[in-house]
């Protein structure tokens, strides 16, 4: 019996020594603090329709912006700035509505776009010109940024196909080589060599992963980048891509479907604004233009360029074929509406460690589309969600209890939607200098329709650093998290998100998103379609590789 009884202690010693092992775990404390019930209440406030679309620079996103200040507040974040101080109260350090010292503000610019556009043909024959005029939305879009305190931006140049676009030294392929653009307006093809046969060996080389929408948008985003470090002076692209029509609309289809909502007019204040940042110069730019059928046989007539032999060629002998169209030059002319200035705000909240001076930066967006005609843009997985990431990673890692070796800085973007506007003025002012790496969460609440399960998402990071994979695969084993990962490395990676400026600078990241579904960018992309449980589950490993990244010594 005494035995027996011993045997028994021992055990008991053993339950109580685990249970207080447990109970002393930061990581497990962090976990804890990570609850399905939690993440649906910030949810659904944030996205629901008192904060109107949280569209940057109206009053919803101003509401939002005070609720994750106040999110800061009760989970210990501190403010990354002193309190605004009103000189009316004797100095005194009085905290007004929104002015906490949790606000990174910025001026902005906004304009609509204009519809007096123009793009012309220049024909020079002998000591004479013929110029041809095009108007926007009839023979052309035009798709590019530019600064809106100008009153308008033109120019002319000689014309230089290129082909594709592509600089692809892996496949020995360079449309540029030997061929002079700056300076010049490049004319191109969207899409690949062999697009339109899969089958093809050119299709085979240089195809993207077409079931990835972001991989199809960086694969044309990166012809854009070398045509601009090339010097070229704008853009004329060819859309021959298969499955693709005239580009413009009838101005005759009375209703419009947007996702799960039809309207009497297109709601073009969500869709066409367009802001930038101000600066104290102006930025480079590249003016890109998508043309018709129409406007593409004009540039290429009398050149002696047959683009569907063009096309052919490229495909079966995969051979670059780019050349100066002689005795021809585009001349565009580009006009702004008057602009307006705004203020667009970031929320930044601080979690200091041992070193005070280098930063994880943990961000999401939190503005989206706003509201047309009553009807409320909820953007409940586009970007609520990640911003509860952000809210909740934040609570997690001061339940810990456990000062971390690096300072934390948990940020809310505010333009994203409009040209990464808060995230890009951060890296241009950062709160810290030494920003060891960032990570972001963008859409990480639904499910692709190749997810039957609800447990997939995707990770894209630093391909350098290959840690940022493995702690992650380790972790989600170890702690049981029921998501099934897919890994995208990147040398430097890029893609329609707020990690882009970080990564241009050289900062490893890691960038967490669930699916593209029906509903972005759309009336339908409600709280109530979440899986909650994926989420949650997002949040957990996003965590995990906060915690990590904020203690451990080196990345390499």
């Amino acid at each position: 019996m005494k035995k027996i009884a011993a045997i028994l202690l021992f055990l008991c010693f053993i339950g109580q020594f685990q249970i207080l092992s447990a109970q002393n775990d930061p990581i497990k404390k962090g976990l804890d603090a990570i609850t399905n019930q939690s993440v649906k209440g910030q949810l659904d406030f944030l996205a629901s329709d008192w904060m109107e679309g949280r569209n940057t620079g109206t009053k919803g996103i101003a509401m939002a912006a005070d609720y994750i200040t106040s999110m800061f507040q009760v989970y210990g974040l501190r403010p990354y700035k002193p309190p605004f101080t009103n000189t009316r109260t004797m100095g005194r350090a009085i905290p007004q509505i929104g002015e906490q010292g949790y606000f990174q503000d910025f001026a902005m610019l906004k304009t609509q776009p204009s519809k007096e556009h123009q793009l012309s043909i220049v024909t020079t024959t002998g000591k004479s010109s013929f110029v041809q005029i095009f108007n926007s939305e009839t023979d052309f879009t035009f798709g590019g940024r530019y600064n809106p305190t100008l009153g308008g931006l033109s120019g002319e140049a000689p014309l230089v196909f290129v082909g594709y676009g592509i600089s692809d030294t892996k496949n020995g392929y360079d449309e540029f080589k030997g061929i002079d653009v700056k300076g010049k307006i490049i004319l191109r093809l969207r899409g690949f060599p062999g697009q339109k046969d899969t089958n093809s060996l050119a299709s085979r080389k240089f195809r993207p992963d077409t079931k990835d929408w972001r991989q199809i948008y960086r694969y044309e985003s990166n012809k854009n980048a070398k045509a601009m470090e090339l010097g070229a002076l704008a853009v004329i692209e060819i859309n021959n891509s298969p499955g693709q029509t005239q580009f413009s609309s009838p101005k005759n289809i009375f209703r419009y479907y947007v996702g799960d909502m039809e309207f009497d007019e297109f709601p073009e204040e969500l869709y066409n604004n367009s802001f930038s940042l101000v600066s104290d110069s102006l930025e480079k730019v590249l003016p890109f233009f998508v043309i018709s059928k129409r406007l593409s046989n004009e540039l290429t007539k009398d050149s002696g360029l047959d683009i569907a032999l063009f096309e052919k060629n490229a495909m079966e002998k995969i051979k670059p074929a780019s050349r100066e169209l002689t005795n021809k030059s585009v001349r565009f002319n580009l006009k702004n509406q008057v602009p307006e200035l705004y203020r667009g705000r970031n929320v930044l909240g601080i979690l200091e460690g041992e070193n005070t001076n280098q930063v994880v930066v943990v961000g999401a967006h939190y503005d989206h589309k706003g509201k047309y005609n009553g009807v409320v843009w909820n953007g409940a997985d586009d970007n609520a969600s990640g911003t509860v990431a952000v809210m909740t990673i934040a609570r997690a890692c001061i339940a810990t209890g456990v000062k971390p070796k690096r300072t934390i800085i948990f940020a809310a973007w505010d333009g994203e939607e409009e040209g990464l506007l808060g995230s890009r003025y951060f890296t241009l002012n950062p709160v810290k200098s030494d920003i060891f790496a960032n990570i972001n969460f963008d859409m990480i609440s639904r499910d692709s329709d190749r997810d039957t399960l609800g447990v997939k998402c995707d990770l894209t990071y630093t391909k350098a650093y290959e840690v940022l994979k493995t702690s992650t695969e380790k972790d989600i084993e170890t702690y049981k998290i029921g998501i099934k990962m897919s890994y995208t490395p990147e040398e430097t990676p890029s893609g329609g998100s707020d990690y882009n400026y970080f990564a241009e600078k050289k900062i490893p990241i890691m960038a967490y998103m669930a699916a593209m579904h029906k509903d972005y960018h759309r009336p339908g992309d409600k709280p109530y379609k979440v899986n909650l449980v994926k989420m949650s589950n997002v949040i957990r490993i996003g965590f995990l590789n906060t915690w990590m990244l904020a203690n451990i010594e080196k990345l390499q």
